[in-house]
């Protein structure tokens, strides 16, 4: 009876098997795995194959991966000129909004001055109409009392 060998797809599981053990999934090793069958070139010709096949399957892998990266670059980028745009105009909006209460606060500082100065004058003239008022009184009194 004819035996029926080994496959492809037999190799391919010997050698995702040892690479999730960790190990080296050398000929050897994958001939061990799969029972000590197997002819050393047969399994060289399918280990092969799969590199090969893994090779192509990781190259564009790597490639999406660096393009990815640019793109995330370019996106980080951009991201951070809007940003500082963004920045930049807020910062001017306050400085300009700042200027305008600044001279808001000028004026009413002022104002405040020259009430205060007008408050000061008026309780003068008060301080000297109370005077000539007690004088006044003191006069009138001294006619009542002189009168009667």
């Amino acid at each position: 009876m004819a035996r029926g060998g080994i496959n492809k797809a037999v190799v391919q599981k010997a050698r995702e098997g040892l690479l999730a053990r960790g190990e080296n999934p050398t000929i050897d090793a994958v001939r061990v795995a799969l029972g000590n069958t197997g002819s050393k070139t047969t399994i060289h010709r399918y280990l092969k194959e799969l590199e090969e096949t893994d090779q192509r399957r990781l190259a564009p892998r790597e490639h999406l991966t660096q393009e990815l990266g640019e793109l995330v670059g370019r996106l980080a980028e951009r991201l951070k000129e809007e940003g500082d745009e963004y920045v930049q105009q807020a910062q001017a909006r306050f400085d300009l909004q700042k200027a305008v209460l600044e001279g808001d606060l000028d004026k009413a500082l002022k104002a405040n001055a020259a009430l205060q100065q007008q408050f000061e004058i008026q309780t003068e003239a008060l301080a000297s109409e109370s005077e000539q008022l007690l004088t006044c009184r003191t006069s009138l009194q001294t006619e009542h009392t002189r009168n009667a």
